[in-house]
C-alpha cells in the first residue's frame, strides 16, 4: 500500500513540476504531457524550440505598363506592342514566378494571351527585376485590334499557392493610317470639286 502511495505521490510531483515548467517557459516548451501506465512521464512536442516554421514569401508587382517604340504609352498605333512588368521580392527566399498576360476587349472577350513561363526568371530576396515581352499579330490570331482593350497580368509563385494580378487599359488607334486616309479623302474631294467646276465652265462656254 505504501509502495502504491509512493508511486502516486511521485506522479503528482512530476506533473506539478511539468505544469510549473510550462507556465514559466511557455515559449520554449510547447508540449503535450502524456502519462503512461507506469511511473514514467514522457511528452511529445508539436514544435521544437527555436524552429523556424516558414520563411516569408512575398512578391509584389511594382509596375505594369505597355508601350511602343521604346516609349510607354496607353495610346498605340497598332501591333506589335510591348508589355513591361517590374516584380520585387520582399520575401526571404528565392522565388521563380510564373504567369501570363490576357488581352480582352471592352466587352470582356478574350482575344489573346501571352505565356510568361519562359520570360520570368528567379528573383532573389530584395531583388527587383523588370521583364518585357512583345504582343504580335500571331498572338491574337485573326482578331484585328482597333479601339479600347484591357491587359490583365497574372503572376503565380510559391509553387502556385500564391498569386498576384494587375490590370491596365490601352487604346489601339492607327493615327498614321487614319491621317493618311483623311488626307486622301480631302485631296479626292478637292479634285472632284475642281472637275465639277471645270465641267460647268465648259458647258457655259
Amino acid at each position: 500500500m505504501n509502495r502504491y502511495l509512493h508511486h502516486a505521490v511521485i506522479k503528482v510531483l512530476l506533473v506539478l513540476a511539468l505544469v510549473l515548467a510550462l507556465n514559466i517557459y511557455p515559449k520554449q516548451l510547447n508540449r503535450q504531457i502524456i502519462i503512461t501506465n507506469g511511473s514514467t512521464v514522457s511528452f511529445t512536442s508539436s514544435k521544437a524550440p527555436n524552429t523556424i516554421t516558414s520563411a516569408k514569401d512575398l512578391l509584389a508587382i511594382t509596375d505594369f505598363s505597355v508601350g511602343q517604340g521604346g516609349q510607354s504609352s496607353n495610346l498605340l498605333q497598332g501591333l506589335p506592342i510591348t508589355f513591361s512588368e517590374r516584380i520585387k521580392n520582399n520575401g526571404e527566399e528565392i522565388e521563380r514566378p510564373d504567369g501570363n498576360i490576357t488581352i480582352s476587349s471592352s466587352g470582356g472577350k478574350v482575344l489573346g494571351k501571352l505565356n510568361l513561363s519562359n520570360v520570368f526568371s528567379s528573383i532573389k530576396p530584395t531583388e527587383e527585376i523588370t521583364y518585357s515581352e512583345v504582343l504580335s499579330a500571331r498572338d491574337i490570331g485573326k482578331n484585328h485590334l482597333f479601339g479600347s482593350y484591357t491587359a490583365t497580368l497574372s503572376v503565380n509563385y510559391y509553387k502556385g499557392n500564391k498569386n498576384l494580378s494587375d490590370k491596365l487599359g490601352f487604346w489601339i488607334i492607327p493615327l498614321n493610317k487614319i491621317s493618311f486616309l483623311l488626307a486622301a479623302l480631302i485631296v479626292g474631294a478637292l479634285i472632284i470639286r475642281w472637275l465639277i467646276k471645270h465641267r460647268h465652265r465648259i458647258k457655259e462656254n
